[in-house]
């Protein structure tokens, strides 16, 4: 991730994030598979929302309005990411 030239976000934020996991060597397939196991997924939400406000990517986490968070199984052989999406401003889909 390049964080050079960026400021702190201070506005309203919608994060989309997406955990994709190794898949159990059991697990037949190479599309995408939803993960219904540990970790939760508020944890995962949690730790991403520390990082952001701890490396200052966003002020304080109550500008957050919208998250949307999933979390699934990859390709076979597939080491496994978190993919991290910041929109702002954001104002709601009804704006």
């Amino acid at each position: 991730m390049n964080l050079q030239g960026l400021s702190t976000i201070h506005e309203s934020t919608k994060i989309t994030m997406i955990f994709i996991y190794p898949r159990p060597k059991a697990m037949k397939g190479e599309t995408l598979v939803i993960k219904d196991t540990k970790p939760d997924i508020d944890n995962l939400v949690k730790t991403v929302m520390d990082a952001l406000t701890g490396a200052t990517i966003i002020n304080d986490d109550n500008i957050i309005t919208s998250i949307n968070a999933t979390k699934y199984y990859g390709p076979r052989d597939y080491a496994g990411q978190t993919e991290i999406t910041i929109e702002t401003p954001y104002r709601g889909d009804n704006e």
